[in-house]
Protein backbone atom coordinates (compact mmCIF):
# COMPACT_ATOMS: atom_id res chain seq x y z
CA UNK A 1 0.00 0.00 0.00
CA UNK A 2 3.01 2.69 0.94
CA UNK A 3 4.41 1.43 -2.45
CA UNK A 4 1.33 2.64 -4.15
CA UNK A 5 0.61 5.28 -2.63
CA UNK A 6 4.48 5.99 -3.41
CA UNK A 7 3.42 5.97 -6.85
CA UNK A 8 0.46 7.72 -7.14
CA UNK A 9 2.36 10.40 -5.21
CA UNK A 10 5.46 10.29 -7.80
CA UNK A 11 2.50 10.96 -10.80
CA UNK A 12 0.57 13.66 -9.20
CA UNK A 13 -1.69 15.43 -12.08
CA UNK A 14 -0.66 14.48 -15.53
CA UNK A 15 -1.03 17.45 -18.31
CA UNK A 16 -2.42 16.78 -21.72
CA UNK A 17 0.01 15.38 -23.76
CA UNK A 18 1.08 14.53 -26.72
CA UNK A 19 -0.98 17.28 -28.87
CA UNK A 20 1.02 19.35 -31.41
CA UNK A 21 2.81 21.61 -29.56
CA UNK A 22 6.07 23.73 -30.12
CA UNK A 23 8.45 24.40 -27.24
CA UNK A 24 8.05 27.97 -26.37
CA UNK A 25 11.55 29.55 -26.71
CA UNK A 26 10.24 33.26 -26.09
CA UNK A 27 10.79 32.96 -22.15
CA UNK A 28 14.49 31.59 -20.83
CA UNK A 29 12.62 29.10 -18.19
CA UNK A 30 12.34 25.66 -19.58
CA UNK A 31 10.02 24.75 -17.02
CA UNK A 32 6.69 26.52 -16.43
CA UNK A 33 4.82 28.03 -13.27
CA UNK A 34 3.09 24.96 -13.34
CA UNK A 35 6.08 22.49 -13.41
CA UNK A 36 7.77 24.39 -10.72
CA UNK A 37 4.58 23.64 -8.70
CA UNK A 38 4.12 19.99 -9.55
CA UNK A 39 7.99 19.29 -8.05
CA UNK A 40 6.33 18.46 -4.66
CA UNK A 41 4.70 15.79 -6.33
CA UNK A 42 8.49 14.29 -6.80
CA UNK A 43 9.53 10.73 -5.58
CA UNK A 44 11.68 8.29 -7.18
CA UNK A 45 10.35 4.94 -7.87
CA UNK A 46 13.10 3.33 -10.11
CA UNK A 47 13.43 -0.13 -9.92
CA UNK A 48 16.87 -2.21 -10.55
CA UNK A 49 15.92 -5.69 -10.96
CA UNK A 50 19.89 -6.19 -11.78
CA UNK A 51 21.24 -10.27 -11.36
CA UNK A 52 24.67 -9.15 -10.53
CA UNK A 53 23.75 -5.74 -8.74
CA UNK A 54 21.42 -7.16 -5.78
CA UNK A 55 23.53 -10.27 -5.71
CA UNK A 56 26.86 -9.70 -5.92
CA UNK A 57 27.98 -5.92 -6.33
CA UNK A 58 25.84 -3.98 -4.08
CA UNK A 59 28.50 -5.26 -1.10
CA UNK A 60 31.14 -3.68 -2.71
CA UNK A 61 28.60 -0.28 -3.49
CA UNK A 62 28.08 -0.14 0.14
CA UNK A 63 31.26 -0.39 1.41
CA UNK A 64 32.14 2.14 -1.15
CA UNK A 65 29.81 4.79 -0.03
CA UNK A 66 30.66 4.38 3.44
CA UNK A 67 33.98 5.47 3.18
CA UNK A 68 32.16 8.90 1.49
CA UNK A 69 32.56 11.77 3.59
CA UNK A 70 28.90 13.14 4.46
CA UNK A 71 30.01 16.50 3.33
CA UNK A 72 30.76 15.12 -0.63
CA UNK A 73 27.30 16.08 -2.46
CA UNK A 74 25.96 13.30 -4.47
CA UNK A 75 25.95 15.16 -8.07
CA UNK A 76 30.08 15.51 -6.86
CA UNK A 77 30.14 11.67 -7.43
CA UNK A 78 27.74 11.16 -10.44
CA UNK A 79 29.47 14.08 -12.13
CA UNK A 80 33.18 12.13 -11.04
CA UNK A 81 31.42 9.11 -12.58
CA UNK A 82 31.26 11.35 -16.51
CA UNK A 83 34.33 12.34 -16.20
CA UNK A 84 35.38 8.46 -16.37
CA UNK A 85 33.70 7.81 -19.12
CA UNK A 86 35.04 10.79 -20.44
CA UNK A 87 38.55 10.07 -19.85
CA UNK A 88 37.87 6.21 -21.11
CA UNK A 89 37.10 8.06 -24.37
CA UNK A 90 39.78 10.18 -25.09
CA UNK A 91 42.22 7.96 -24.16
CA UNK A 92 40.95 5.87 -27.07
CA UNK A 93 40.97 8.88 -29.27
CA UNK A 94 44.20 9.62 -29.13
CA UNK A 95 46.11 6.31 -28.00
CA UNK A 96 43.93 3.96 -29.77
CA UNK A 97 41.61 4.70 -33.03
CA UNK A 98 39.81 7.98 -33.96
CA UNK A 99 38.17 6.09 -37.12
CA UNK A 100 37.22 2.99 -35.37
CA UNK A 101 39.71 0.89 -37.58
CA UNK A 102 43.12 0.53 -35.68
CA UNK A 103 44.58 -1.39 -33.19
CA UNK A 104 46.15 0.00 -29.80
CA UNK A 105 47.81 -0.63 -26.62
CA UNK A 106 46.95 -3.41 -24.31
CA UNK A 107 47.14 -1.45 -21.22
CA UNK A 108 44.79 1.31 -23.19
CA UNK A 109 41.65 -1.21 -23.18
CA UNK A 110 42.35 -2.29 -19.59
CA UNK A 111 42.54 1.54 -18.36
CA UNK A 112 39.42 2.18 -20.37
CA UNK A 113 37.66 -0.59 -18.42
CA UNK A 114 38.77 -0.04 -15.07
CA UNK A 115 37.54 3.76 -15.51
CA UNK A 116 34.31 2.48 -16.81
CA UNK A 117 34.30 -0.09 -13.78
CA UNK A 118 34.38 3.43 -11.29
CA UNK A 119 31.72 5.11 -13.40
CA UNK A 120 29.50 2.09 -12.59
CA UNK A 121 30.56 2.72 -8.85
CA UNK A 122 30.13 5.99 -8.98
CA UNK A 123 27.15 5.87 -10.60
CA UNK A 124 25.57 3.51 -8.46
CA UNK A 125 26.82 4.91 -4.83
CA UNK A 126 25.62 8.84 -5.92
CA UNK A 127 21.78 7.42 -4.75
CA UNK A 128 23.08 6.06 -1.52
CA UNK A 129 24.63 9.00 -0.92
CA UNK A 130 21.95 11.37 -0.95
CA UNK A 131 19.91 8.92 1.01
CA UNK A 132 22.69 9.25 3.52
CA UNK A 133 22.94 12.55 3.58
CA UNK A 134 19.12 13.35 2.98
CA UNK A 135 19.64 15.53 -0.14
CA UNK A 136 17.60 13.61 -1.98
CA UNK A 137 15.84 16.04 -5.26
CA UNK A 138 14.18 15.96 -8.24
CA UNK A 139 17.79 18.09 -9.49
CA UNK A 140 19.77 14.72 -8.05
CA UNK A 141 17.45 12.42 -10.10
CA UNK A 142 17.81 14.69 -13.45
CA UNK A 143 21.73 14.98 -12.97
CA UNK A 144 22.02 11.53 -12.89
CA UNK A 145 20.12 10.82 -16.04
CA UNK A 146 21.39 13.54 -18.15
CA UNK A 147 24.94 12.09 -17.39
CA UNK A 148 23.84 8.88 -18.41
CA UNK A 149 22.03 10.03 -21.51
CA UNK A 150 25.40 11.47 -22.03
CA UNK A 151 27.31 8.47 -21.76
CA UNK A 152 25.56 6.33 -24.44
CA UNK A 153 27.65 7.30 -27.39
CA UNK A 154 30.63 7.01 -25.12
CA UNK A 155 30.27 3.35 -24.45
CA UNK A 156 29.67 2.44 -27.82
CA UNK A 157 32.63 4.45 -29.41
CA UNK A 158 34.92 2.35 -26.76
CA UNK A 159 33.20 -1.24 -27.55
CA UNK A 160 33.59 -0.11 -31.23
CA UNK A 161 36.96 0.88 -30.95
CA UNK A 162 38.14 -2.65 -29.03
CA UNK A 163 36.13 -4.02 -31.85
CA UNK A 164 37.64 -2.32 -34.56
CA UNK A 165 34.05 -2.86 -36.50
CA UNK A 166 34.42 0.82 -38.75
CA UNK A 167 32.13 4.10 -38.80
CA UNK A 168 29.18 2.60 -40.11
CA UNK A 169 28.66 -0.33 -37.72
CA UNK A 170 29.59 2.26 -34.72
CA UNK A 171 26.93 4.91 -36.05
CA UNK A 172 24.71 1.58 -35.88
CA UNK A 173 25.87 1.01 -32.42
CA UNK A 174 25.39 4.37 -31.54
CA UNK A 175 21.91 4.80 -32.89
CA UNK A 176 20.94 1.49 -31.09
CA UNK A 177 21.38 2.35 -27.84
CA UNK A 178 19.83 6.14 -28.11
CA UNK A 179 16.60 3.72 -29.29
CA UNK A 180 17.29 2.06 -26.22
CA UNK A 181 17.67 5.23 -23.83
CA UNK A 182 14.62 6.83 -25.47
CA UNK A 183 12.07 4.31 -25.46
CA UNK A 184 13.08 3.49 -21.65
CA UNK A 185 12.06 6.66 -20.53
CA UNK A 186 8.79 7.04 -22.68
CA UNK A 187 7.95 4.35 -20.56
CA UNK A 188 8.37 5.87 -17.55
CA UNK A 189 6.79 9.16 -18.37
CA UNK A 190 3.46 7.15 -18.71
CA UNK A 191 4.20 4.30 -16.28
CA UNK A 192 6.01 6.58 -13.86
CA UNK A 193 8.52 3.63 -12.66
CA UNK A 194 11.75 3.16 -14.52
CA UNK A 195 11.99 -0.80 -14.21
CA UNK A 196 15.68 -1.89 -15.09
CA UNK A 197 15.88 -6.13 -16.01
CA UNK A 198 17.42 -8.71 -14.22
CA UNK A 199 19.62 -9.54 -16.99
CA UNK A 200 19.28 -6.92 -19.56
CA UNK A 201 19.70 -3.84 -17.49
CA UNK A 202 22.72 -0.82 -17.34
CA UNK A 203 24.32 -2.78 -14.73
CA UNK A 204 25.17 -5.66 -17.07
CA UNK A 205 25.44 -3.83 -19.83
CA UNK A 206 28.01 -1.92 -18.70
CA UNK A 207 29.58 -5.06 -16.99
CA UNK A 208 29.72 -6.24 -20.45
CA UNK A 209 31.48 -3.66 -21.97
CA UNK A 210 33.91 -3.90 -19.01
CA UNK A 211 34.44 -7.50 -19.89
CA UNK A 212 34.93 -6.47 -23.59
CA UNK A 213 38.18 -4.31 -22.60
CA UNK A 214 39.79 -6.61 -20.26
CA UNK A 215 39.52 -9.20 -23.15
CA UNK A 216 40.66 -7.22 -25.79
CA UNK A 217 43.72 -6.29 -23.31
CA UNK A 218 44.57 -9.71 -22.57
CA UNK A 219 43.60 -11.19 -26.52
CA UNK A 220 43.82 -8.04 -28.86
CA UNK A 221 41.53 -6.78 -30.76
CA UNK A 222 41.92 -9.48 -33.62
CA UNK A 223 39.59 -11.85 -31.48
CA UNK A 224 36.74 -9.51 -32.57
CA UNK A 225 37.58 -9.20 -36.15
CA UNK A 226 36.86 -13.43 -36.72
CA UNK A 227 34.87 -13.42 -39.77
CA UNK A 228 31.67 -15.57 -39.36
CA UNK A 229 31.45 -17.12 -42.79
CA UNK A 230 27.95 -18.05 -42.06
CA UNK A 231 26.72 -14.33 -42.34
CA UNK A 232 27.30 -13.96 -45.77
CA UNK A 233 24.31 -15.59 -46.48
CA UNK A 234 22.47 -13.00 -44.88
CA UNK A 235 24.59 -10.07 -45.66
CA UNK A 236 26.47 -10.60 -48.61
CA UNK A 237 29.95 -10.59 -47.32
CA UNK A 238 31.03 -12.24 -44.05
CA UNK A 239 30.73 -9.98 -40.94
CA UNK A 240 33.44 -10.19 -38.21
CA UNK A 241 32.12 -10.57 -33.91
CA UNK A 242 32.05 -7.17 -33.66
CA UNK A 243 30.13 -5.82 -36.48
CA UNK A 244 27.43 -9.13 -35.74
CA UNK A 245 27.12 -7.71 -32.39
CA UNK A 246 26.38 -4.59 -33.80
CA UNK A 247 23.15 -5.94 -35.43
CA UNK A 248 22.21 -7.89 -33.17
CA UNK A 249 21.26 -5.33 -31.20
CA UNK A 250 19.68 -3.45 -33.53
CA UNK A 251 17.41 -6.37 -34.35
CA UNK A 252 16.59 -6.52 -30.33
CA UNK A 253 16.23 -3.19 -29.18
CA UNK A 254 13.26 -3.26 -32.20
CA UNK A 255 11.52 -6.03 -29.67
CA UNK A 256 12.38 -3.89 -26.63
CA UNK A 257 10.79 -0.80 -28.56
CA UNK A 258 7.65 -3.34 -29.24
CA UNK A 259 7.84 -4.46 -25.23
CA UNK A 260 7.59 -0.94 -24.50
CA UNK A 261 4.99 0.23 -26.49
CA UNK A 262 3.07 -2.72 -25.17
CA UNK A 263 3.24 -1.49 -22.03
CA UNK A 264 2.40 2.19 -23.01
CA UNK A 265 -0.81 0.83 -24.62
CA UNK A 266 -1.45 -1.27 -21.26
CA UNK A 267 -1.30 1.64 -19.51
CA UNK A 268 -3.29 4.01 -22.03
CA UNK A 269 -6.25 1.65 -22.27
CA UNK A 270 -6.61 1.23 -18.26
CA UNK A 271 -6.30 5.18 -17.81
CA UNK A 272 -8.30 6.41 -20.95
CA UNK A 273 -6.02 8.30 -22.65
CA UNK A 274 -4.96 7.87 -26.43
CA UNK A 275 -1.98 5.75 -27.23
CA UNK A 276 -1.96 7.25 -30.36
CA UNK A 277 -0.91 10.60 -28.76
CA UNK A 278 1.23 8.51 -26.96
CA UNK A 279 2.86 7.60 -30.35
CA UNK A 280 3.21 11.35 -31.36
CA UNK A 281 5.44 12.12 -28.18
CA UNK A 282 8.66 10.36 -30.42
CA UNK A 283 7.93 13.03 -33.12
CA UNK A 284 10.82 15.01 -31.44
CA UNK A 285 13.51 11.78 -31.77
CA UNK A 286 12.06 10.46 -35.06
CA UNK A 287 12.96 13.61 -36.82
CA UNK A 288 16.28 13.86 -35.25
CA UNK A 289 16.82 9.94 -35.94
CA UNK A 290 15.89 11.01 -40.04
CA UNK A 291 17.72 13.96 -40.02
CA UNK A 292 20.84 11.99 -39.42
CA UNK A 293 20.53 8.81 -41.59
CA UNK A 294 19.32 11.30 -44.42
CA UNK A 295 22.82 13.96 -43.83
CA UNK A 296 24.84 9.94 -43.66
CA UNK A 297 23.42 8.77 -46.41
CA UNK A 298 23.25 11.91 -48.48
CA UNK A 299 27.03 12.65 -47.75
CA UNK A 300 27.79 8.93 -48.64
CA UNK A 301 26.07 9.26 -52.31
CA UNK A 302 28.45 12.49 -52.26
CA UNK A 303 31.50 11.04 -52.11
CA UNK A 304 31.07 7.83 -53.86
CA UNK A 305 29.89 9.92 -56.85
CA UNK A 306 33.14 11.77 -56.63
CA UNK A 307 31.18 15.38 -56.21
CA UNK A 308 31.76 17.83 -53.67
CA UNK A 309 35.80 17.60 -54.06
CA UNK A 310 35.94 14.40 -54.99
CA UNK A 311 37.95 12.86 -52.44
CA UNK A 312 35.77 9.85 -51.74
CA UNK A 313 35.24 10.09 -48.24
CA UNK A 314 31.68 10.70 -46.46
CA UNK A 315 32.17 13.59 -44.19
CA UNK A 316 31.20 10.98 -41.27
CA UNK A 317 33.75 8.80 -42.07
CA UNK A 318 36.62 11.79 -42.39
CA UNK A 319 35.60 13.18 -39.11
CA UNK A 320 33.31 10.35 -36.92
CA UNK A 321 33.83 11.86 -34.13
CA UNK A 322 32.23 15.31 -34.66
CA UNK A 323 29.55 13.79 -36.31
CA UNK A 324 28.68 11.36 -33.14
CA UNK A 325 29.34 14.43 -30.53
CA UNK A 326 26.94 16.80 -32.42
CA UNK A 327 24.15 13.95 -32.34
CA UNK A 328 24.87 13.25 -29.09
CA UNK A 329 24.65 17.04 -27.86
CA UNK A 330 20.99 16.77 -29.71
CA UNK A 331 19.89 13.37 -28.24
CA UNK A 332 21.53 14.25 -24.43
CA UNK A 333 18.98 17.70 -25.05
CA UNK A 334 15.96 15.84 -25.67
CA UNK A 335 16.67 12.88 -23.25
CA UNK A 336 16.88 16.00 -20.63
CA UNK A 337 13.87 17.96 -21.98
CA UNK A 338 11.36 14.45 -21.73
CA UNK A 339 12.80 13.39 -17.94
CA UNK A 340 12.15 16.81 -17.14
CA UNK A 341 8.70 16.85 -18.11
CA UNK A 342 8.18 13.86 -16.62
CA UNK A 343 9.68 14.76 -13.45
CA UNK A 344 7.47 18.38 -13.86
CA UNK A 345 4.70 16.38 -14.95
CA UNK A 346 3.99 18.80 -17.85
CA UNK A 347 3.16 17.90 -21.60
CA UNK A 348 6.07 17.10 -24.21
CA UNK A 349 6.72 19.56 -26.81
CA UNK A 350 6.35 17.85 -30.11
CA UNK A 351 8.77 20.13 -32.01
CA UNK A 352 12.27 21.49 -30.62
CA UNK A 353 13.95 24.06 -31.87
CA UNK A 354 17.15 22.47 -32.00
CA UNK A 355 16.19 19.84 -34.34
CA UNK A 356 16.02 22.03 -37.43
CA UNK A 357 19.85 22.23 -36.69
CA UNK A 358 20.66 18.58 -38.17
CA UNK A 359 17.97 19.12 -40.38
CA UNK A 360 18.97 21.59 -41.82
CA UNK A 361 22.86 20.10 -42.16
CA UNK A 362 20.91 17.12 -43.75
CA UNK A 363 19.15 18.91 -46.56
CA UNK A 364 22.45 20.55 -47.39
CA UNK A 365 23.74 17.93 -48.36
CA UNK A 366 20.67 16.20 -49.62
CA UNK A 367 20.82 19.24 -52.65
CA UNK A 368 22.99 16.61 -53.98
CA UNK A 369 20.24 14.75 -55.55
CA UNK A 370 18.96 17.91 -57.01
CA UNK A 371 22.36 19.92 -57.75
CA UNK A 372 24.84 16.85 -58.13
CA UNK A 373 26.49 18.46 -54.97
CA UNK A 374 26.40 19.74 -51.63
CA UNK A 375 24.50 23.37 -51.42
CA UNK A 376 28.00 24.40 -49.17
CA UNK A 377 30.77 22.50 -47.94
CA UNK A 378 30.00 19.61 -45.67
CA UNK A 379 32.83 19.75 -43.36
CA UNK A 380 31.95 23.48 -42.35
CA UNK A 381 28.51 22.88 -41.83
CA UNK A 382 29.36 19.95 -39.83
CA UNK A 383 31.33 22.67 -37.47
CA UNK A 384 28.67 24.65 -37.18
CA UNK A 385 26.40 21.94 -36.60
CA UNK A 386 28.86 20.96 -33.57
CA UNK A 387 29.05 24.20 -32.09
CA UNK A 388 25.49 24.76 -32.00
CA UNK A 389 24.20 21.76 -31.21
CA UNK A 390 26.84 22.23 -28.15
CA UNK A 391 25.59 25.64 -27.10
CA UNK A 392 22.07 24.61 -27.70
CA UNK A 393 22.35 21.78 -25.34
CA UNK A 394 24.71 23.71 -22.57
CA UNK A 395 22.76 26.58 -22.14
CA UNK A 396 19.43 24.93 -22.06
CA UNK A 397 21.26 22.26 -18.96
CA UNK A 398 22.37 25.51 -17.37
CA UNK A 399 18.97 27.04 -17.47
CA UNK A 400 17.66 24.03 -16.09
CA UNK A 401 19.73 23.63 -13.49
CA UNK A 402 19.30 27.25 -12.27
CA UNK A 403 15.76 27.19 -12.52
CA UNK A 404 15.40 23.63 -10.20
CA UNK A 405 18.26 25.26 -8.10
CA UNK A 406 16.59 28.44 -7.49
CA UNK A 407 13.46 26.83 -7.00
CA UNK A 408 14.30 24.27 -4.10
CA UNK A 409 17.34 26.30 -2.47
CA UNK A 410 19.82 23.53 -2.79
CA UNK A 411 23.39 23.53 -4.64
CA UNK A 412 24.69 21.57 -7.27
CA UNK A 413 28.27 20.55 -6.11
CA UNK A 414 27.42 21.07 -2.33
CA UNK A 415 25.38 19.71 0.46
Amino acid sequence: AERMASRRRSRGPRAVCGSIYVDDYSTAAYISEHGVANLRYYAYTGVDLSFFGNLILCHWWNWLVRQVPLWVAPNVLTLLGLFCNVAAYALGVVLVSDSFTTDGPAWVFLAQGILMFLYQSLDNIDGKQARRTNTSSPLGELFDHVCDASSVSIFIMIICMCGRVGVWYTLLGVATAMVGFHSAHWVEYYVGELIMGKFNGPTEAVLSFIGVCFATAVLGTDVWRTELTFTTTFFGSALTIAQLVQVGGAVLVVFTVLQDAGKVASYCSLHRCSFVAALVEWTPFVVFSLSYALWAYASQCIAERGSGGGSGVAVMVAHPHLFIWSAQFVFTYLETRLILQRICKERCPTIYIINVVPLLAALNSAYFFIGGHALFDEKAILDVTFALTLSICAWMLYRVISQLTNHLGIAVLTI
